[in-house]
């Protein structure tokens, strides 16, 4: 929903309770997802037994087949032909899906366009001490109950210590190059929804 509005759906996506189908505006179809919050995207992701991707699956897709890509583009390069990037201060806008090339896996704007949601917790120092190999995330701190077993406000995650965020990664058009780059990471509260953040899901073999 929009901050101001909560009448306007800007993530441009419906859910009819009766036939329990969620639809995408046709003008919108062919769009990142924006105005989505980390629970909002974890939920479609569920609906449909699919997952948000965890961010050892996010950076290998972003980094290519040799493991070594600065930025997820097709040639691994910085360019503002193939990445959605603010440059200087000149502060583009979205574009749609697929206007910009495909990386080495054939995967759209993992790089700029908007930031995207993973499954994984934000730990500024996890990679300090995770497994090398597929490490799966931190566990988090934000149980769904409080002390007097009553269910939690998504925004009570502000209020622990330390505050709970979930991991974004890919930066966006309105954000400089660094943000784009296949190994920066950023945390934010799960219950933020901005008009520079969307998700993509994957389907997970069992």
């Amino acid at each position: 929903p929009n901050d101001g509005d909560p009448e306007i759906n800007c993530a441009h996506i419906d859910f009819d309770e009766g036939s329990e189908q969620f639809s995408v505006d046709d003008e919108f179809a062919e769009w990142p997802v924006i105005y989505t919050p980390w629970y909002g995207a974890q939920g479609f992701a569920d609906y449909y037994g699919l997952a948000l991707p965890t961010e050892a699956m996010w950076e290998a897709a972003a980094r290519g087949p040799d493991n070594k890509a600065q930025y997820a583009s097709a040639d691994g390069q910085l360019s503002l032909d193939e990445i959605n990037y603010r440059e200087d201060d000149e502060v583009g806008q979205l574009e749609a899906t697929k206007t910009y090339p495909a990386s080495p896996f054939g995967i759209f704007e993992m790089s700029g366009n908007a930031f995207e949601w993973l499954g994984d917790w934000y730990d500024a120092d996890y990679y300090a001490s995770s497994p090398s190999d597929n490490p799966p995330g931190p566990d988090g701190n934000f149980p769904p109950h409080n002390a007097s077993g009553d269910p939690r406000s998504p925004v009570d995650c502000v209020t622990v210590d330390p505050p709970c965020q979930k991991i974004l990664r890919g930066g966006a058009y309105n954000y400089q190059s660094f943000a784009s780059q296949t190994t920066y990471r950023q945390g934010l509260f799960p219950h933020v929804a901005t008009d520079h953040m969307g998700f993509r899901v994957v389907a997970v073999e069992e």
